[in-house]
């Protein structure tokens, strides 16, 4: 498996909002704008294709391109005050790149709504949407449910949750 975790208290907090506002600004030309969103596609996709199982670890703030990262994950565990947005509406962007992912994890109705209003959330919310599969009380809890999955997957094979994952991808 593969776990994703991040420090300081903050899981991923997106992309670089200095390039969001040379675009907005008129300031980035076509092919920076178009590269940097080929870039943000490229490691959602990677992330999403990934044949290993998958674990992200919230502790923190997961806004924009981080609430689409941990939409990715087989298993989601985050702490009770971990932080949640799709914050993209509130700076005039659209969270194109990970749109999919959302809606795959939350059903339209969840994506759509978070996605519109960027209304911000904690952990037990995210757990009650479907965002976030376990909620700690903190760091030491979150790594104590990442030892917990890492002991269910020792009796899987590592090509068979290769091909689960391949198969349920094309649903």
């Amino acid at each position: 498996g593969v776990v994703f975790r991040g420090r300081g208290g903050v899981f991923c907090a997106g992309g670089d909002l200095k390039s969001f506002g040379r675009m907005s600004s008129g300031q980035a030309g076509y092919h920076e704008i178009h590269a940097l969103s080929l870039a943000g596609a490229e490691l959602f996709d990677a992330v999403a294709a990934l044949p290993q199982y998958t674990i992200m670890a919230v502790e923190g703030a997961a806004v924009a391109g981080g609430l689409g990262l941990t939409c990715l994950g087989d298993y989601v565990v985050a702490t009770r005050d971990a932080k949640f947005a799709l914050s993209e509406v509130r700076i005039g962007l659209t969270p194109a790149q990970i749109a999919p992912f959302v809606i795959q994890r939350l059903g339209l109705r969840v994506g759509r709504s978070l996605m519109l209003t960027g209304a911000r959330f904690v952990g037990e919310e995210a757990h009650s949407m479907g965002l976030v599969d376990a909620v700690a009380e903190d760091a030491g809890a979150v790594s104590a449910a990442i030892d917990e999955q890492k002991k269910l997957l020792m009796g899987a094979a590592p090509g068979a949750v290769a091909a689960i994952k391949a198969q349920v991808a094309q649903l």
